[in-house]
């Protein structure tokens, strides 16, 4: 039973992992937010990965996802949570048209994939995805349990010390 359970663990280590290197954007600058004060809010989605689980409202955790666009036509995703295993981040793309709220998909995923979530296997992941005449322009994975992986990784590699 236990060899099963570290190979599951094992396993759920392996897909955050890819999730969360699949976040990573290339042309986001950490250092500074460009404001959203002058922009127009396109799409919104928020979630709680847990709330069918927790007895206090204090416990529920919470996932949100903003989509805007400025007068640049520049698109700014935000995405934030209550969590203290996510640091809310944004990344911007560069465009040259007017989207609208039918252009952006946002989907929820579980760390192992699943579009379903049970309370072993709760949802982590947005995949936000911007198309123009129905082409994908762009397409992001956010995870949203990436400083738990790195506290998991750390500490396996402490132990392989």
């Amino acid at each position: 039973m236990k060899k099963h359970t570290i190979i599951y663990f094992f396993m759920i280590l392996v897909c955050i992992m890819i999730a969360g290197f699949s976040a990573i954007n290339k042309t986001q600058n950490e250092s500074s937010y460009v404001s959203t004060t002058d922009s127009e809010l396109i799409c919104e989605e928020s979630v709680s990965p847990n709330e069918k689980y927790v007895d206090s409202e204090n416990d529920k955790v919470l996932y949100e996802v903003q989509v805007y666009q400025n007068k640049n036509n520049t698109i700014i995703v935000n995405a934030s949570s209550n969590s203290a295993f996510f640091d809310d981040m944004q990344y911007t793309i560069e465009y040259d048209e007017k989207i609208s709220k039918s252009d952006v998909i946002i989907t929820w995923q579980t760390l192992m994939g699943a579009k379903e979530a049970t309370k072993e296997n709760q949802i982590a992941i947005a995949d936000v995805s911007i198309s123009s005449d129905d082409n994908v322009f762009n397409e992001q994975k956010i995870n949203f349990g990436e400083k738990a992986i790195k506290i998991v990784v750390d500490t396996i590699d402490k132990n392989k010390k």
